[in-house]
């Protein structure tokens, strides 16, 4: 009898030891657009926002530049009155979020300053149109 309970005690533990406890990975970022709350562990997959800058009203001899924490991402050079259509648009500046962190944003155009902000990811939102004047 005490060998039965040993050997099932061993078989018991062993079998424990074989099963996986490795915690659930995914994306843990709760803003951003594929956010998974069952995961434990982030595994670097997370997505984020596309922002796109647009001008509703536009002179065409003078573009825009759009600089995103100090760098450049793109020259308006096309207007669009009701906002582009889709987060490609062309003569748009388009920048894509890596990273959850709110971001400042500055228009120039060859005159001077015309228009700054902050923008940030949407976790609702995969093409955010931000309206610079």
């Amino acid at each position: 009898m005490k060998k039965n309970i040993v050997t099932a005690l061993i078989v018991t533990i062993a079998l424990m030891s074989m099963t996986s406890c490795d915690p659930r990975k995914g994306c843990t970022d709760p803003s951003s657009l594929n956010y998974d709350s069952d995961a434990e562990v982030d595994n670097g997959t997370c997505s984020y926002s596309t922002a796109i800058f647009y001008m509703s009203v536009l002179n065409p001899s003078r573009p825009v530049t759009v600089s995103v924490n100090g760098s450049t991402v793109g020259t308006i050079t096309a207007q669009y009155p009701s906002g582009p259509g889709n987060c490609s648009a062309p003569g748009c500046a388009i920048y894509k979020f890596n990273s959850s962190k709110k971001l400042d944003w500055v228009a120039t155009e060859p005159g001077g300053l015309i228009w700054t902000g902050t923008v940030e990811p949407n976790s609702f939102q995969d093409c955010m149109k931000v309206r610079i004047y």
